[in-house]
C-alpha cells in the first residue's frame, strides 16, 4: 500500500430537511507515495443515533483522485434520500473494495489514518460531524 490518507477536516449543517441538500464538505490528504490503483465508491454513511439504522449514499468522487503528496477538497450538496426518518444522525465516510464479495467486508476498506475514527467491526471513518434530519 502506497497511499497514507488522512482527514484533514469536514464540515456540514447541524440540520436538513429529509430530503434536502447537505452541503458536505472534507479535506483528505495522501502522505503516501502513491495513489489508490483499484476503484472503489466513497459512501457517505448516514447512522441514525438512535436506532443505528444506516443509510449509504454514494459521493461523486474517485478516491484514486487523491494523488501522493497532495490535499484534495471535496465540496458537494449530497441529496439526501426523501424516505430517511427523522433524527439525528453520525456522518461516516467508507471506502470499501468495488467487489462485490469484497464489499461488505470491512477488511477490504480503506482505513484513514487518523486516530479514533476508524471502526474496525463497520469499516467505517468517523467525520465527527452531526445532522438533525426533520
Amino acid at each position: 500500500m502506497g497511499y497514507r490518507l488522512s482527514l484533514l477536516n469536514a464540515t456540514a449543517p447541524t440540520s436538513v430537511p429529509a430530503g434536502g441538500s447537505l452541503p458536505l464538505s472534507f479535506q483528505i490528504q495522501n502522505t503516501g507515495f502513491a495513489s489508490l490503483c483499484n476503484q472503489r465508491p466513497a459512501l457517505l454513511i448516514l447512522r441514525n443515533l438512535d436506532t443505528k439504522k444506516v443509510v449509504a449514499v454514494p459521493l461523486a468522487v474517485d478516491p484514486r483522485r487523491w494523488q501522493a503528496g497532495a490535499t484534495t477538497d471535496f465540496k458537494a450538496d449530497v441529496v439526501l434520500p426523501a424516505s430517511l426518518s427523522a433524527g439525528r444522525y453520525e456522518l461516516l465516510l467508507s471506502l470499501p473494495d468495488a467487489a462485490d464479495t469484497l464489499s461488505g467486508n470491512p477488511a477490504y476498506s480503506v482505513r484513514l489514518v487518523n486516530p479514533s475514527i476508524w471502526e474496525p467491526s463497520t469499516g467505517y471513518n468517523k467525520l465527527n460531524l452531526t445532522v438533525a434530519v426533520g
